[in-house]
Order: C-alpha cells, then sequence, then structure tokens
C-alpha cells in the first residue's frame, strides 16, 4: 500500500503553499497510515487474504483467518469476526466498527446442543453501518446498505436498504451502478493521493 500511494501521490509545485499544505496533511495522518499497515501485516500473518488497497482496522478474530476473504478497496473497521465457517466479503466494501459476524450457532431442539455452521457472503459495494450483527447463512448482495444496529440474516437482493431486529428490507437503492472505493476516502490515503 505503502508504495502505490507514494508512486501515485498527487505532487505539487515544490515549495509553494499547497506544496507545504499537503505534506503537512501527510505527516499529520501518518501515524493513522503507519496504524493500519502494521494491522495488514497482522491480519495477512492470520492467513486471512485480503486483496489489494483494502484496508483493515485492529479486528477481533476468533476462529480460524484461514475462513476470511476480503476483496480490494473494502475497508473494514474495528470489527469481530467468529470463523466457524468461510466469511467471503466482496470488493469496495465498507463495513463500520462494532460489526459482529457470527458463523456458527446451536441447534436449540438438540440434546447436546449441537453447533450448526453457515458462511456468509457479503457482495461487491455493500455497506455495514456500525453495531449491527451479521448471523450465519447471510448474504448481502450487491450494493445492499444494512443500517446501524441491525441484526441481520437471510438472503437480499441487489440494492436492499436493510433495517432492524429482525433486520427486514424497508426500500431499495437507486439502480445505479455504482463505482466508488471506500479505501480512497479515509484522510489518510486522500492526504497522499488528492493532497
Amino acid at each position: 500500500m505503502l508504495k502505490y500511494l507514494i508512486s501515485n501521490r498527487n505532487k505539487k509545485k515544490l515549495f509553494s503553499l499547497m506544496f507545504f499544505k499537503t505534506w503537512l496533511k501527510r505527516f499529520y495522518t501518518l501515524p493513522s497510515l503507519v496504524l493500519f499497515l502494521l494491522n495488514m501485516r497482522r491480519i495477512k500473518s492470520l492467513d486471512i487474504k485480503v486483496g489489494s488497497k483494502s484496508l483493515i482496522s485492529k479486528c477481533i478474530i476468533n476462529g480460524k483467518g484461514s475462513f476470511l476473504t476480503i476483496g480490494n478497496n473494502s475497508f473494514i473497521g474495528k470489527v469481530t469476526f467468529h470463523l466457524h465457517d468461510f466469511i467471503n466479503i466482496g470488493n469496495n466494501v465498507v463495513i463500520n466498527d462494532k460489526v459482529e459476524f457470527f458463523t456458527a450457532s446451536h441447534d436449540i431442539n438438540d440434546l447436546n446442543w449441537k453447533t450448526i455452521t453457515s458462511p456468509i457472503i457479503v457482495e461487491d459495494y455493500v455497506w455495514i453501518a456500525s453495531n449491527s450483527i451479521i448471523l450465519p447463512g447471510t448474504h448481502l448482495k450487491k450494493y445492499s446498505v444494512v443500517g446501524a444496529g441491525s441484526v441481520v440474516r437471510g438472503k437480499f437482493i441487489e440494492n436492499s436498504v436493510i433495517i432492524g431486529n429482525p433486520a427486514k428490507t424497508v426500500k431499495y437503492r437507486d439502480k445505479n451502478a455504482y463505482e466508488y472505493y471506500p479505501v480512497d476516502n479515509l484522510a489518510a490515503i486522500k492526504a497522499w493521493l488528492k493532497g
């Protein structure tokens, strides 16, 4: 990521006022960028597959790291992943802080309280707002939005706006081909790319 930022940085005229403003922003946001980069090393050491230009905050990982795949250009906040089955997160996804993913539950009718697992799929351009809970077997199709504090289980079609406990579709987004890159809007990244 650092190599990408340096080679694609917004260049200002040497020693101009904008040159100094741009480098001041980069210096100011450097600690958060360093924390992201250090955390990315930790994430990759857990055998989690992460696509290019994705940034992940300090997450709690319970279970097998190899069960988690994150696509390109996605931003993952301070999230908890319970990895008893696969979680596949697509490209250009935003998952805000305090979201929890559960891939396992228990059969309440089983005398031995049997564990039941099921994968979670989050397709491209999905936004999951803070404090949401994503339960086993959930499939969020492209361009869906999950409102803050929602408890989500089930399969939802493209462009769904999903809210509540239990979460349900309350409306649909306009059927546009959304083409945004959430990582580029982080202050630490923007300071390099846009100055």
